[in-house]
């Protein structure tokens, strides 16, 4: 399985969205937009890298299952 580098956006949701997208909420919440345009929310580890540990699986949903690396990740110290 590959590892996909995954766009950050500011909306958590939108009919015109990419997908799949990351976001941080006002809460500072991480989710996860998936190719199918449902939001997850993403309780994995992320390394200073954005890469994101384990893998993403949407089960039971669309089965998207991927590598993810996020984009333009900034750690929070």
């Amino acid at each position: 399985m590959n590892r996909i580098n995954i766009p950050r956006d500011d909306q958590r949701k939108s009919n015109v969205a990419p997908s799949p997208a990351w976001v941080i909420d006002n809460l500072g919440d991480v989710w996860i937009r998936c190719q199918c345009g449902e939001l997850l929310a993403l309780d994995h580890d992320i390394d200073a890298d954005g890469n994101v540990n384990p893998s993403l699986y949407h089960e039971p949903g669309c089965g998207w299952h991927v590598f993810g690396t996020l984009e333009g990740w900034e750690p929070v110290n």
